[in-house]
């Protein structure tokens, strides 16, 4: 056999394990946060192609799932893009009802 020469640029060693990578149809990556978070990833390329097909998040034992806005890390969210927690439905409210209901500052 001839060796042909091929055209373009050569390729990388990344698209070559990307190359890789895709032969194999099913697959999972685990992602584990900083606070113990640890999230599953399943993918099926055969359903989509573009993405997972499931995402599932596993928290540790005493995590805590209340979102505070008033934290000192929390300060670059601009102030009428908060959300509150209504204290009797439990559910988010917007900046301008936390303020008519007394919540916020």
């Amino acid at each position: 056999m001839k060796n042909i020469k091929r055209r373009g640029r050569p390729k990388s060693v990344e698209t070559l394990v990307a190359e890789n990578m895709s032969q194999q149809r099913k697959f999972v990556r685990e992602y584990v946060h900083r606070n113990g978070v640890k999230d599953i990833w399943t993918y099926d390329l055969d359903k989509n192609s573009s993405g997972p097909i499931s995402v599932e998040s596993i928290y540790p034992k005493g995590y805590n799932h209340t979102i505070d806005y008033t934290q000192k890390e929390n300060h670059w969210i601009p102030v009428n893009h908060r959300t509150y927690i209504h204290p009797k439905t439990g559910k988010e409210i917007s900046h301008n009802k936390a303020l008519k209901l007394g919540l916020a500052r």
